[in-house]
């Protein structure tokens, strides 16, 4: 195989986030395949390929990690060699010499997986990308709800994603169709798409080649926008989207832009109706800026982990009162500028999961409440909405409120049963150590 140090080093880049590490269950999973013009890796949950011209030869396996880092050290470049001598791999470029014993047959690597689509349609691949990664920690971490382990995709015009854990609700609407408007109608609502999957396909587009979709029916009086002045070219590339073509099934979904692609396993199971749990009756709504919000939050954090992560926030006027008791330094407060509709009222949230939320955001933020027991919902442009559950805590001179009773643990189905539906995630109430607040 003739080609450059750049050039390979690039395609091992791409295909990382499905080679498998030094624990691989199976060790050929350390390898990639290269050859009949493709390179190709798998986790046996995600495969990427990417499209190779120079790779004419039989497919061959070269072992990914020893070979990355030896390309990283050399310039790009440089012409690079490799070539098959019965059981060594010979590498030659420029003045740089390698041998790697041959890892295995390529024969033995698993084949490429095949998606037989019910379904596809092209997306905007920025926006898509950008609203699964911001749902993604919103979704389970406990491996016993598999379902909720996900980003929920609500099939249709416009798209909707959404991602819950018991505790939070958050969820987003994009301005694009999946399937294409036009394709016919298929029985299929949702797909599931497992973070980890949001996370590979995050990790891929960052360090893959992208190429932005010129239209050629916008340019003007139908010229092609390839010979356009280029000033005028450079314009349109600049407001032009960067297009991703996505296939699914019930079991797998596909996503390939340019010569890239990425295939992965998508989960099973009902995720719940999460619509029927998003409040509507919210009198109580308070305004205030995010990074202000998050400063005062930051402030409290560690006298908040003293007190069962307890945030207290109250408001009333002109202010938003955010507190946090301590066993050792006591109650703390700080004040952040707020406008308030609804009038006073208070609420107490769990530090690990309001800290995240403001994290990042910049402008005003809008919590809106009912009562102390019920869940909040929060929004800011350009972010997922979020419903969040509160803790349940003293108030003043209140007596103590009972602590809400766990959901049963979920149970995965024997393997001759349907799987189980997910219990909603409004179902799940924060943990019972709130008691503990003083």
């Amino acid at each position: 195989m003739e080609t450059t140090v750049q050039r390979l080093r690039y395609v091992l880049e791409v295909l990382a986030p499905a080679v498998s590490g030094k624990k691989a269950t199976l060790p050929v999973l350390k390898n990639v395949v290269v050859g009949q013009r493709k390179a190709y890796a798998t986790n046996l949950e995600t495969a990427i390929t990417v499209e190779f011209p120079e790779a004419t030869e039989d497919p061959m396996l070269l072992p990914h990690a020893q070979l990355l880092a030896l390309l990283r050290k050399i310039p790009g470049p440089m012409p690079l060699s490799i070539n098959r001598e019965g059981q060594v791999l010979k590498l030659t470029a420029g003045a740089t010499s390698a041998e790697f014993p041959v890892p295995a047959e390529a024969s033995e690597f698993p084949p490429l997986p095949k998606l037989q689509p019910v379904g596809e349609g092209q997306v905007d691949a920025d926006l898509f990308l950008k609203t699964a990664t911001a749902l993604a920690p919103y979704a389970a971490t406990d491996e016993s709800r598999p379902t909720l382990q996900c980003v929920c995709i609500t099939l249709g015009a416009p798209l909707e994603m959404a991602g819950a854990d018991g505790f939070r609700l958050a969820w987003q609407t994009i301005p694009m169709a999946l399937p294409a408007l036009n394709s016919p109608v298929i029985d299929l609502k949702h797909l599931l798409l497992p973070t980890e999957a949001v996370e590979t396909l995050a990790k891929v587009w960052k360090v893959m080649e992208k190429q932005p979709t010129v239209d050629a029916q916008s340019a003007s009086g139908g010229a092609d926008p390839l010979k356009e002045d280029g000033g005028v070219r450079m314009a349109r590339l600049a407001v032009a989207r960067r297009m991703a073509t996505i296939q699914f099934s019930n079991i797998a979904l596909s996503f390939q832009h340019g010569a890239v692609t990425v295939r992965t396993h998508l989960g099973q199971g009902q995720f719940p109706d999460y619509h029927t749990l998003i409040p509507t009756s919210l009198p109580h709504k308070v305004s205030f800026d995010a990074e202000e919000a998050l400063r005062a939050v930051r402030s409290l954090q560690d006298i908040a982990n003293e007190g069962s992560g307890i945030l207290r926030l109250t408001w009333s006027d002109s202010a938003l009162t955010i507190s946090a008791v301590g066993e050792v330094l006591g109650a703390i407060t700080v004040s952040v500028r707020a406008h308030i509709q609804g009038g006073e009222g208070n609420i107490a949230f769990d530090v690990k999961y309001l800290a995240p939320y403001l994290a990042g955001k910049v402008g005003m933020v809008l919590l809106e409440t009912s009562t102390v027991s019920s869940p909040a919902r929060f929004f800011h442009i350009g972010s997922p909405d979020l419903v969040l559950m509160p803790m349940f805590v003293k108030w003043g001179d209140e007596a103590e409120e009972p602590a809400p009773e766990q959901p049963d643990d979920y149970a995965p189905p024997e393997a001759d049963e349907e799987p189980a539906p997910e219990p909603p995630p409004a179902a799940a109430k924060p943990r019972t150590r709130a008691r503990r607040s003083k």
